[in-house]
């Protein structure tokens, strides 16, 4: 842990996190924070912003737990927040963004590295349907002689609606060489599905994902933004800020699919925890 307790209490709470980039002139999702005695407010805020949303646990959770995606009905909003109101009792309800998902490494300022998250997926072999080749990609990730993900794929909300969005469900056979998204959020996925793209992000949206390490002091962040088109300039990028992470997960950096890419971050922090000067 790089950071005091009171920074990764801020960053920990993401309506204030949003408030405060919001203030700094920095562009968030729409947002309302809400609980389960007043989830009739976040009914009329999706009525009043239309499209889809995401519902997470508003303090207090991270690496993906209780958040579902999809969300654009109020049945699925109150079966959403009952799932997350076991992480936290305050939600925040989110709207959902277009492009993909970048994470954005920063040490005391300095950018280290960007990856791609892009989301799990599991490929057809025209026999098996998508919960058995759910359970053969879970079992390969515990077999391999090698680390490739971290965790599992588990077959929660966020699957459940971004299989029936695409009128798909677990009962499902993919044709050979289909590949299939079974979750919108990224946190489960594999090696094969980050991508180094520290070459290829536009100078602007570095020095942007900097300025916004900054507005709460974090000496390691990882900045969470999702953007249409990574190699243009940030005002023509459609980039928007998602979240702001105090422990960013490093595995996300080693597990790229072009190892050639790979940035070995976890000496640049050790050097930095031991004041080692290169």
């Amino acid at each position: 842990m790089l950071d005091d307790h009171l920074t990764l209490d801020i960053a920990g709470n993401k309506p204030l996190v949003h408030k405060l980039l919001n203030e700094a002139g920095y562009t968030v999702p729409g947002y309302l924070e809400y609980d389960l005695s007043t989830i009739d407010k976040a009914h009329r805020f999706m009525q009043e912003e239309g499209g889809n949303f995401v519902v997470k646990p508003a303090r207090g959770a991270g690496g993906g737990w209780g958040i579902a995606t999809k969300i654009n009905s109020y049945k699925r909003l109150k079966r959403s927040s009952n799932k997350a109101s076991a992480f936290s009792d305050k939600l925040i309800i989110e709207k959902e963004l277009s492009g993909e998902n970048y994470r954005l490494l920063y040490l005391n300022g300095e950018f280290i590295d960007a990856i791609r998250r892009d989301a799990p997926i599991v490929t057809g072999d025209g026999e098996k349907n998508l919960r058995a080749l759910i359970d053969k990609e879970n079992q390969r990730r515990l077999d391999a002689s090698e680390p490739y993900a971290l965790s599992p794929l588990t077959m929660d909300l966020d699957s459940q609606y971004t299989l029936s969005d695409r009128g798909a469900s677990l009962n499902d056979i993919p044709g050979t060489g289909k590949q299939v998204e079974v979750k919108t959020a990224t946190n489960q996925n594999s090696r094969l599905e980050n991508h180094s793209v520290r070459d290829e992000l536009h100078p602007s949206i570095i020095d942007y994902g900097r300025e916004i390490s900054k507005v709460i002091n974090v000496t390691l962040s990882g900045v969470d933004v999702m953007i249409t088109d990574c190699t243009k300039p940030l005002e023509e990028s459609g980039c928007v800020v998602n979240e702001i992470n105090t422990t960013p997960g490093l595995h996300h950096h080693s597990l790229v699919s072009d190892k050639n890419k790979e940035v070995d971050v976890g000496p640049r922090i050790i050097e930095h925890i031991l004041d080692i000067q290169p």
